[in-house]
């Protein structure tokens, strides 16, 4: 079972050793959700995938009467967890530099990544809905699900069904998250949520082990993991089918190789919500970009 499951999808539950502990339910992906209609009504034929090409597209969309960005900084877990983990993800290797955060070789300050992140906070607060600070996920997410915004930034293929109940034709597709023109940032952050893992102490420890392996050999086990639980498969023997939008996207920049990591489960205790604190100072005008650098520096070195 180990020889199917995708190389990125192994990582949360390998050890130093290289030995595998869990075997990934499924994998999920996110970044800027866009409607295509929308797009398409502001002339955007393609895509944006750098940052240039996002402000450009932002300004089509403003000329054409449609509110860019459904931003949710009212949540700390959009702002502090999943979007801060762009900058963390964009790094050449974003183990080495968490690392060096810990032993004190790395800083915030002066890293080129997180000095771009500002661009990201700017275009999404000043190109996005009222009163982003106050707004909530559920608010952010039924914004654009509504159409009174062309894109949801945050959004996951866990959005799904939520964008459906609200608008069930809406046609819709996943952006990358850039923080600069180069080409690598064209990619999205995709991981694994849960693993499977079986008890060693277990009475049944074979039953256990058979019942995974049907899950992922037969062709029931397979269609209930794509077909009835919606799951985008972590194994490169079970094909997907019966995906939605954003599923497809996501499983598409999979097979482009076009991912970057989830990194927060290496960050220290805690710090994700004073990440958040710090953002939510800045966007309100109480302190300066480089003040949430340095902050973010002294809530890492505090809690790590």
């Amino acid at each position: 079972m180990a020889e199917h499951v995708l190389p990125f999808a192994k990582e949360p539950m390998t050890d130093e050793d290289g030995k595998l502990y869990g075997r990934p339910v499924n994998l999920e992906g996110y970044g800027f959700i866009y409607n295509k209609d929308l797009f398409e009504q502001a002339g955007i034929t393609e895509p944006p995938a750098t940052m240039t090409e996002l402000e450009e597209a932002v300004q089509k969309l403003e000329d054409a009467g449609i509110t860019p960005f459904a931003a949710g900084y009212g949540e700390w877990w959009v702002i502090g967890q999943h979007l801060l983990n762009i900058p963390f993800a964009q790094q050449d290797d974003p183990a080495a530099f968490i690392q060096g955060l810990y032993d004190g070789t790395e800083t915030f300050v002066g890293n080129e990544h997180f000095e771009n992140f500002k661009k990201v906070i700017d275009i999404e607060t000043q190109h996005g809905n009222d009163n982003a600070l106050t707004t909530d996920y559920n608010t952010q997410v039924t914004l654009f699900a509504s159409g009174e915004t062309a894109m949801l930034q945050q959004g996951g293929n866990w959005t799904e069904n939520m964008i459906y109940e609200v608008n069930p034709d809406i046609n819709m597709a996943f952006l990358p998250i850039p923080l600069s023109d180069e080409a690598d940032s064209n990619r999205i952050p995709v991981g694994v949520p849960n693993s499977y893992v079986i008890n060693k102490n277990s009475e049944h420890l074979e039953e256990a082990k058979l019942f995974l392996n049907w899950m992922t050999t037969s062709e029931t086990g397979k269609r209930y993991m794509t077909e009835v639980f919606a799951f985008i498969p972590a194994l490169d023997n079970v094909e997907a089918s019966g995906l939605g939008d954003l599923g497809q996207s996501i499983l598409e920049y999979s097979k482009e190789d076009k991912t970057i990591p989830w990194t927060w489960f290496r960050w220290p205790e805690g710090a994700n919500k004073e990440f958040a604190a710090s953002i939510q100072k800045y966007v309100s005008g109480q302190i300066e970009y480089e003040q949430v650098l340095e902050e973010f520096q002294a809530s890492w070195d505090n809690l790590k």
